[in-house]
């Protein structure tokens, strides 16, 4: 990243699983903090089968539509494997059919670490997996 443009600083917030409301929570509490854009992405906040996999992002397009809330939304399709790019992509830099799709799982890549096990290079590069499980097993995710 440029010098002096980007910065990362992360944000401890109690997760309330309220979906598109809670996406639209998050990305004023980070505008208070000086951000410009802020990241939704398929189920943003989202529990189980409770909210539509896009509607975090409907509604931010929609209110963004309607007010000036200070901060751009970048509305992220959920990336894939695509096997005949060979490489995790998404609907924005790949147009292969479907038959070339092979989803990634976030609960499957949370149970292999969970376990000890490193995930499909399909879902995940191996380096990072394996830096992961360096921290050891206990503390891979937070409660």
């Amino acid at each position: 990243y440029p010098k002096d443009r980007v910065y990362i600083q992360g944000l401890q917030t109690a997760m309330r699983y309220a979906g598109p409301k809670e996406a639209i929570f998050h990305a004023l509490l980070r505008r208070n903090m000086g951000c410009t854009h802020f990241i939704i992405g398929r189920d943003h906040a989202g529990v189980g089968d409770y909210y539509g996999i896009y509607e975090a992002q409907k509604l931010a397009k929609d209110l963004s539509m309607r007010y000036d809330l200070g901060i751009d939304f970048l509305l992220l399709k959920e990336p894939y494997y695509c096997s005949k790019c060979q490489k995790i992509v998404s609907e924005k830099n790949c147009a292969h059919y479907k038959e070339h799709r092979i989803a990634i799982s976030g609960t499957q890549i949370r149970k292999d670490l969970s376990e000890g096990k490193i995930p499909s290079e399909l879902m995940m590069r191996s380096e990072i997996s394996a830096s992961i499980l360096a921290l050891g097993r206990e503390n891979i995710f937070i409660d």
